[in-house]
């Protein structure tokens, strides 16, 4: 994750419902330091189902066009273990999820899982269940770390995004990525030519005249199947 701003979108939003479940003070401090537990290295590779979405446009002048299915199969065969066994240090659990965008929908989640912390909280002050406390504790935070990677706030809902996630295993929290790009961490993902299905150009700053140009690089790459074409917005 790159964007330290989605993560604290859900434990912002999982403090408020704490406040309104009666938490006190202490316990919503000793929450945020719960929060600071790493659990998995994480890299997140993001789609929109919209091949018009105008969202796509903040990210550059093209667009691609994958077949999600093939991404997921291929980031499962590269990351994870055959039937996830023998799995080791900065191996890696594959899965897809859909972005929610529903305050509603996310408040409903997180009060559920803020109110078995809390409970499970104050059950540590009793020494006969303080090891079952803690447990619940742990499942909770688990649980709140996945609803992060997916719950963004309502005003991008337009991106109608998914999300594939590969959860690598660490160890002291060290990082288990396989370069850096630009400064961040980022894991590999291996791209066959029959993975790219489109490439959709935008309007801006005369992108359109590099049709050409893009498909000669395609040639080039081993890609000639993959279409190049315009997006369907009208600007």
């Amino acid at each position: 994750m790159n964007d330290p701003m989605e993560i604290s979108y859900t434990y912002n939003l999982a403090k408020k419902v704490l406040k309104s479940l009666g938490a006190t003070t202490s316990e919503i401090d000793v929450f945020n330091q719960d929060r600071k537990v790493t659990f998995f290295d994480t890299y997140i590779w993001c789609f929109s189902y919209s091949d018009y979405n105008q969202a796509l446009q903040n990210y550059g002048d093209i667009a691609l066009g994958f077949d999600t299915q093939q991404i997921q199969e291929s980031l499962a065969n590269q990351y994870t273990k055959p039937k996830f066994e023998n799995m080791q240090i900065g191996d890696g659990y594959v899965f897809p999820l859909k972005v929610e965008y529903d305050l509603d929908v996310q408040k409903e989640y997180i009060t559920s899982i803020m109110v078995e912390w809390l409970r499970a909280y104050r059950g540590l002050r009793y020494t006969e269940t303080l090891p079952i406390a803690n447990a619940i504790r742990l499942q909770c935070l688990k649980a709140l770390f996945l609803l992060s990677l997916c719950f963004k706030r309502y005003k991008y809902h337009q991106e109608e995004e998914i999300r594939f996630v590969i959860e690598k295993i660490t160890q002291d929290s060290k990082l288990q990525n396989d370069t850096v790009f630009n400064g961040y961490p980022k894991s590999v993902a291996y791209i066959k030519q029959n993975m790219l299905k489109e490439i959709v150009v935008t309007h801006k700053d005369d992108a359109d005249k590099n049709i050409d140009a893009l498909k000669q690089i395609l040639n080039r790459n081993d890609f000639a199947k993959v279409k190049v074409r315009l997006t369907d917005l009208d600007y």
